[in-house]
């Protein structure tokens, strides 16, 4: 396993510090709290987690892991988005891994639903939960979900035909997005079809009202970093291991199953 200094943990600016003084954990129980450990692929996140999880359990604070990527929750996709090994999962009890099916749709609202209530029972049976991944969306929707946008889905359309009509209405935010990426072109659609706003200036608004006010959970919140180039060779290495362990047959069964738009 990782240790967690083989990457650099930084505390972002949402978070709260830790001091000596957060033994808080222990003496006014775990309602409220949650662990957040974000950060791009191949930085660690996964080891950090069981890591943080089994120190945690050493001072009698029982812990346990949710998923927050948006592409581990489906089923039949677990090379190419490295979801934990059984052995991981068996050391750390796990949530939302593998547990929506690759035909079925499934967007942050209905992610930030499933995973409030699942926080609430944990918080009820005195666990700490630990949301671990890389889909900001995700988190950013639990931690403020008064400034969430719900994204519906459009359909009958490809997803140039989609972007080119974004291109239209909101131009700075297709700026910023890929063409191809039709998952936040429907969500910025979404936004002006519902609110008659540009998702852009919507952006805006949501960056001001966090400003103003906490997130919902007292939440402790690493950003795993990598220097570049120990990072390049993390993702090389990572790269050889999906495709020895047949990351090419895994796609071609999804294509298949799905076929290529949808996974787009």
């Amino acid at each position: 396993m990782n240790k967690l200094n083989d990457t650099s943990l930084d505390i972002m600016n949402t978070s709260r510090t830790v001091t000596n003084r957060d033994e808080g954990l222990v003496t006014r129980g775990l309602r409220g709290k949650i662990v957040i450990i974000l950060g791009p692929t191949a930085t660690g996140k996964t080891d950090a987690s069981i890591e943080v999880a089994l120190k945690l359990k050493e001072h009698n604070i029982k812990a346990e892991i949710i998923n927050t990527d948006s592409m581990q929750i489906y089923e039949g996709f677990d090379i190419g988005t490295a979801k934990p090994t059984t052995q991981q999962m068996e050391t750390i009890k796990h949530h939302l891994i593998g547990f929506i099916p690759a035909t079925q749709h499934y967007n942050v609202a209905q992610y930030v639903h499933t995973t409030t209530a699942l926080i609430a029972q944990m918080h009820a049976n005195n666990i700490l939960p630990i949301l671990v991944g890389g889909s900001n969306m995700y988190v950013e929707g639990l931690l403020w979900p008064s400034v969430m946008d719900m994204q519906m889905e459009e359909t009958g359309h490809n997803t140039l035909e989609l972007y080119e009509k974004l291109r239209m209405l909101d131009p700075e935010r297709a700026a910023e997005l890929h063409m191809n990426d039709r998952k936040r072109i429907t969500r910025s659609l979404d936004v002006v079809k519902r609110s008659g706003m540009k998702h852009s200036e919507l952006i805006m608004i949501r960056r001001n009202e966090k400003n103003k006010s906490g997130p919902k959970y007292d939440s402790l919140m690493f950003a795993m970093l990598c220097e570049t180039a120990e990072h390049k060779r993390r993702i090389k290495e990572r790269t050889r291991k999906m495709l020895e362990d047949g990351i090419l047959e895994e796609c071609n069964q999804l294509v298949e199953l799905i076929g290529t738009e949808c996974l787009l």
